[in-house]
Parts: structure tokens; C-alpha cells; sequence
């Protein structure tokens, strides 16, 4: 897995299609190897785009950023992105779980709800928590 280009990394996307836990799975053995090439990864299976980090602004170690995450409508409001969460606090090698420059309310709310903190005064739409302290969702498991 070790000296793996970025390019190589896209073209196994793209000719294997592989699912989105393969795909971090991959990204996050990565991180062993050089995690200064890959501190950030785009992934996309059908109706999900996501954009994952290993750092973000004020927060001083390593983390597990969501930078960006879309659902299709077709598979919004159906526990997907907490499922994709329990996913991500589980196999996640940083303690931290952040979702940054948050545009959307609905989830705003939701970090309130769930006991986010807000980055930074420089950063009020990028949110923490600690992974433990998050909840496990009673969603279906991440399937995607």
C-alpha cells in the first residue's frame, strides 16, 4: 500500500468502483505510510460524495475532518450520514471527529444536538467532538 500515487489511488476508484468502505478503508491505511500526501481524499459511490481530511484548522493534532459530505435526496433523512458517523467513529485512528464550514442548519442543528463544539471563534461553522463522546446511532449499519 505504501508509495501509492494519488493518481494510481484514482484510477483504482474509478476502474474497481469500489464501495465507500473500501475506499476509506484504503485512504486510511494510507495514512501509515505518508500521511502528509494524504490528508485529504475525495470518495464517491451512488447518491454519496464525501471529503475526507486527517487535519483542520485549530485543532493542533490529527483528526478525522468530514470537509464535505452530499446525500441524494433519495437517501436523505434515511439515517445515512449517521450511519456513516458510527462508521467513521469506529474505524477512525484519531480521536477526534470534526465536520468543517458547515452551510447547511439541519446539521448545525445536529452538532448542537449531539454535543459538537465549535472549532474555533475563527472557524463558527467547523464542529468537534471527542469519537467517544459521541452516541452510536440506532440507524442501519453503513452499507455504502
Amino acid at each position: 500500500m505504501k508509495g501509492i500515487s494519488e493518481i494510481d489511488f484514482k484510477m483504482w476508484q474509478l476502474t474497481n468502483t469500489p464501495s465507500l468502505i473500501e475506499q476509506i478503508s484504503r485512504w486510511l491505511e494510507l495514512q501509515n505510510g505518508d500521511p502528509k500526501t494524504w490528508s485529504c481524499c475525495d470518495f464517491e459511490v451512488q447518491g454519496i460524495n464525501l471529503l475526507l481530511r486527517n487535519c483542520t484548522n485549530d485543532i493542533p493534532n490529527g483528526c478525522l475532518v468530514i470537509a464535505s459530505v452530499y446525500l441524494s435526496e433519495e437517501i436523505q433523512r434515511d439515517g445515512v450520514f449517521k450511519s456513516l458517523l458510527n462508521y467513521l467513529v469506529r474505524v477512525s485512528p484519531w480521536d477526534i471527529i470534526a465536520i468543517e464550514d458547515i452551510g447547511n442548519s439541519n446539521l448545525i442543528n445536529f452538532c448542537e444536538k449531539y454535543g459538537f463544539k465549535i472549532v474555533s471563534t475563527r472557524h463558527k461553522t467547523s464542529y468537534y467532538i471527542q469519537k467517544h463522546q459521541l452516541p452510536r446511532f440506532n440507524v442501519s449499519k453503513f452499507q455504502y
